[in-house]
């Protein structure tokens, strides 16, 4: 697969191949020596780390062996999910492990358990959620996409390379099931506001697999992934990426040891609009759950639609050192099969600060800028630049670069140098 260098230009969104190829935790663990993360919500998964294997095999076996040894803290040892622990369990793990036919049962986006033909195949792809080609790319399998909602394959046309033939339809949700059925996709990526056309599919279609994302379980991408992963034989890619994000959550956490949050308002900048009062929104999308770890994030009204509400430069002066201390404002452009380039970035970042000029935010230190993001899997290889922009004395810049380029090398398609080739920060 050709890999191409391309400047990157929205945070959080990732580029994939072009021509021809292209979350977070449950509860429930062990110890048996096995760090256990939740991340692989999966029956059989005995001691609750990132991989069913050998390791859960032996665990079951030493649980099973001896009946002094308390097994309360074990939540996915009965993985035929019969009512009952025996060796009938292990024989079913030792059966995934091999993957060999038979049926499986993870913890769905309701938390409940879902059963689910093993394994599973997945090459023609349907996805709702533009977003989704991201958990394609981890996986290495954005060659098998087959069908996208235009809001990826036009409206985002300049920031994702998609491969050849991917068919489209209108919307931002989910297809029609007959278009589905039409294009013979075999797995479904869906979001959970499209239960009903996804199940009308996989009942005329039985060889139809859906694995539902919900989106708005912040912080829980790692378990869709990995559950993917296990479904469709790629575990190695999954248990990857949830390292990597692991280690992220770590290197947050450890760094605000003793760190007081500041009080931030994030604001999404629309790069198309001209118009100061209608120019941007706080409170944009998902953002702030991602930002809760590093800052108490201003809150708006409860009755604001979508949590979020168009403000003007009026109403940052108003607010400013009253219902927050600092601001960092997203911005995005899309619809137009246009990227947002450094000296876009740049103008647009002058522009804002000499709108802010009638108040002392940016010669306090307190105005930030960074290319628009939200939760999204990419999303998370971000958390330490912006934590260094907030707290420069606790995190460095060079780990910010490190993360991100560690993300696009390693889970996307794409050749960059992101210090040089991505418009991402004002430093």
């Amino acid at each position: 697969m050709d890999k191409k260098i391309i400047a990157i230009a929205l945070v959080a969104i990732m580029v994939v191949a072009g021509a021809g190829g292209a979350l977070m935790l449950l509860g429930g663990g062990g110890a048996n020596n096995v760090k256990a993360t939740g991340n692989l919500p999966v029956f059989g998964n005995a001691n609750n780390d990132d991989a069913i294997d050998q390791k859960d095999v032996d665990l079951m076996n030493k649980l099973l062996a001896d009946d002094t040894i308390s097994r309360a803290e074990y939540d996915f040892l009965d993985a035929n999910q019969d009512g009952k622990f025996d060796k009938s369990d292990v024989e079913l793990v030792q059966k995934i492990i091999k993957r060999e036919k038979c049926d499986i049962f993870y913890m769905n986006w309701e938390d409940k358990p879902q059963k689910q033909s093993f394994p599973v195949t997945a090459d023609k792809i349907c996805i709702n959620r533009y977003f989704f080609v991201e958990l394609l790319d981890i996986l290495g399998m954005t060659k098998n996409l087959k069908l996208a909602s235009t809001s990826l394959t036009e409206s985002r046309a300049g920031i994702y390379d998609l491969p050849a033939g991917v068919a489209s339809y209108v919307g931002g949700k989910a297809p029609t099931t007959e278009r589905i059925l039409e294009e013979k996709c075999d797995f479904i990526l869906a979001d959970t506001w499209d239960t009903k056309v996804c199940e009308a599919a996989m009942e005329a279609d039985p060889k139809i697999t859906t694995l539902y994302i919900d989106i708005y379980s912040y912080g829980n991408l790692i378990r869709f992934v990995e559950i993917m992963g296990l479904l469709v034989n790629k575990t190695t890619e999954a248990q990857k990426y949830a390292s990597f994000v692991n280690g992220i959550n770590d290197y947050i956490e450890n760094g605000m040891k003793g760190v007081t949050k500041t009080k931030l308002a994030l604001a999404h900048y629309y790069a198309s609009s001209s118009d100061a009062k209608t120019g941007y929104e706080v409170k944009p999308c998902s953002s702030p759950y991602l930002m809760e770890c590093l800052a108490d994030v201003f809150n708006t009204e409860p009755n604001t639609k979508n949590g979020h509400y168009s403000v003007d430069n009026e109403w940052t002066y108003k607010n400013y050192k009253k219902s927050f201390d600092a601001m960092l404002i997203l911005y995005e452009n899309y619809g137009t099969g246009l990227t947002l380039t450094k000296e876009d970035f740049n103008s647009q970042i002058a522009a804002q600060e000499e709108a802010f000029s009638p108040i002392s935010i940016k010669a306090d230190g307190n105005l930030y800028h960074a290319v628009y993001f939200t939760i999204t899997f990419g999303s998370y290889a971000y958390l330490p630049m912006v934590a260094h922009m907030l707290y420069p004395e606790k995190f460095s810049e060079d780990k910010g670069w490190e993360y991100l380029q560690k993300y696009f090398s390693d889970f996307t398609s794409v050749d960059v140098d992101v210090k040089n080739d991505g418009a991402w920060f004002a430093l």
